[in-house]
């Protein structure tokens, strides 16, 4: 089985870029780093929540989008960190791309 799946949130995978939906937060873009509840998805940004101490959220509140950073997912299933300059970096590379596809 993939390990960047996890069947109980259907269409998300480790490394998808997703837009919040609800919350202070709206608007905002993050990407999935991990499954951590049943009910719960693992978001880092480049601000606030990285792969460390990522924001915890609601499946139901995010948007997912066609986004994919896979090389933020690669480093989760090594179990690597990643530096916040480089997730933004990428974070920012995929924002264009993103909301030209929604």
């Amino acid at each position: 089985m993939d390990k960047s799946l996890d069947p109980r949130f259907g269409p998300y995978r480790l490394g998808q870029v997703v837009r919040s939906r609800r919350g202070k937060d709206r608007g905002s873009l993050y990407v999935i780093v991990g499954f951590p509840q049943e009910d719960r998805l693992a978001l880092a940004d480049a601000g606030k929540f990285n792969l460390s101490r990522p924001k915890r959220k609601n499946p139901k509140h995010v948007q997912p989008t066609l986004r994919c950073a896979a090389e933020v997912a690669d480093l989760v299933v090594a179990g690597k960190d990643i530096d916040r300059g480089r997730l933004c970096q990428i974070l920012r590379t995929l924002d264009g791309d993103a909301l030209s596809e929604e």
